[in-house]
């Protein structure tokens, strides 16, 4: 899977979704680092309403082991 930017996708761990912002830059790795910004599609009461969140854009396609089975964490919705 290729995150792509204004595109929904789903969190195998708590199945909720998110959109995905924008793509940047962590720039205090060399190379630099590639990071998704996605925000949520739900509101929390400790971060408030849709908290937007960076991840690295690698573990972002990544597939994880889950009880022996490799699942996307992120999966695109619709």
């Amino acid at each position: 899977m290729t995150a792509e930017v204004g595109k929904r996708y789903r969190h195998y761990k708590n199945n909720r979704e998110y959109i995905v912002l924008a793509f940047g830059y962590f720039t205090e790795s060399e190379p630099l680092q590639e990071c998704v910004v996605y925000q949520a599609q739900y509101d929390t009461d400790d971060l408030g309403p849709k908290p937007v969140f960076i991840r690295p854009r690698v573990m972002f396609e990544e597939h994880i082991d889950v009880d022996g089975t490799l699942v996307p964490r992120f999966q695109e919705v619709g």
